[in-house]
């Protein structure tokens, strides 16, 4: 008789277990919801972020794009033979509402020079001739100048639709061949730079103020030296002979402007780390109940299990206002905080809770690498998950499923 109460009690914890595991495995399905729903948010926060930023745009501007010198003149178009380009972008932040528009000046300057060809040394611009510095759109363009290096002399320059146009005439011998020119202008947007070049030989050096650039188009720079305050990157570019009868084809070079990594892209990262943070969590208050035979119950579990949801709303609206690592930090502090104190009121003993607050502290540090980790955040979150799993492993494999209780050997 007593055997078979055992055996009547054994069938009924084990049915208990069972039934509280795939309980907390629902409830944490469940829990995907108010995720999505914080996910969701983050979209709807991008969307308006995004608006703001077309906003600024169209006073701004948007993008800009320089272009080599060429003289042009007789259907023939010349093109520089040297040039040492340099081009510098000055970042700054235009806020609209609570939004962050990143804006910026980029300076064009460059030294250029043009040879006569061996085969025709003689060959000379018409006066009717023009040298065009493009620069699209013109409506980006704060200001401009054009002088010739030997002299000094500033060159009368005007505006059209394809940029800045030099007539011939205003060089001091109006032969282009005995003249390098020193050209800088200065336009401003808030989408890509870029440059095309056309030169025959050409060294180009970009700067900027931000130390995360990305670089865009067909030709990526050779060198980059890469700082938290600024970079530069440089290019040399080479191109095809410089007489030819029609235009021939650039090589263009270009910055992604948008520098800023906006904190709803954190934000979203770290939503998706969401589901394992509270997998983990869940493990461990498992782990505490039958260690400590304490009742949680699933309810409580479920709170648990929204409070760590709330987190990342939280996190969402706080940096907004303060930045990504305070509201990170702000947000940790107060969830931890709030679970710990929970638990103190069902689990009597002093070292579980603490147990649980040393494990939300441990995988709020571990998330926050890794999303600072980013191109190894793969390979690190992957390690650290099969840690996770090996402890859990290590510490449940005396676990007795049946009886609820641990074994001794």
């Amino acid at each position: 008789m007593e055997n078979e109460n055992r055996t009547i009690l054994g069938m009924i914890t084990s049915n208990a277990v069972s039934i509280k595991v795939l309980i907390v495995l629902f409830m944490t399905v469940i829990l995907m919801i108010p995720l999505a729903m914080v996910d969701s948010q983050i979209g709807d926060r991008k969307k308006y972020e995004a608006e703001a930023q077309s906003e600024v745009a169209k006073g701004w501007g948007n993008d800009v794009i320089f272009g080599s010198p060429v003289w042009s003149g007789a259907e023939k178009t010349i093109y520089a033979s040297h040039s040492e380009t340099l081009i510098s972008v000055d970042s700054k932040e235009k806020k609209r509402g609570i939004f962050k528009v990143p804006v910026y000046a980029a300076t064009f300057n460059t030294k250029v020079k043009f040879v006569a060809p061996l085969d025709s040394p003689a060959m000379k611009i018409p006066d009717s001739g023009h040298l065009t510095i493009a620069v699209n759109p013109v409506t980006s363009i704060q200001s401009f100048r054009v002088r010739e290096v030997a002299t000094g002399k500033e060159l009368n320059v005007k505006v059209d639709d394809y940029g800045l146009r030099l007539p011939v005439t205003e060089l001091t011998n109006k032969n282009i061949y005995t003249n390098e020119l020193e050209i800088e202008v200065t336009s401003r947007g808030t989408g890509p730079v870029k440059y095309e070049s056309s030169a025959d030989n050409e060294n180009i050096k970009m700067t900027g103020n931000w130390g995360k650039p990305k670089f865009t188009e067909q030709a990526l720079p050779d060198e980059t030296n890469i700082l938290q305050t600024g970079f530069e990157a440089t290019w040399a570019m080479q191109s095809v002979p410089k007489w030819e009868s029609s235009s021939r084809e650039t090589k263009t070079i270009g910055l992604s402007h948008l520098w800023i990594s906006t904190d709803y892209a954190k934000v979203e990262r770290a939503v998706k780390y969401g589901e394992l943070f509270v997998a983990l969590t869940f493990l461990l208050m498992f782990i505490v109940e039958f260690t400590s035979k304490s009742k949680i119950h699933p309810f409580q579990y479920g709170l648990i299990g929204i409070s760590i949801s709330v987190f990342y709303l939280l996190l969402l609206a706080i940096s907004e206002t303060t930045g990504f690592d305070v509201a990170y930090g702000i947000s940790s502090v107060a969830v931890a905080g709030l679970i710990v104190f929970y638990a103190g009121g069902f689990l009597k003993q002093k070292k579980f809770v603490m147990m649980l607050l040393a494990e939300q502290l441990i995988l709020s540090g571990f998330f926050y690498l890794l999303l600072g980790l980013e191109e190894k955040a793969f390979l690190i979150g992957s390690i650290g998950l099969f840690a996770a799993l090996a402890i859990f492993m290590s510490v449940t494999r005396r676990l007795d499923w049946y009886s609820g209780t641990f074994r001794l050997e």
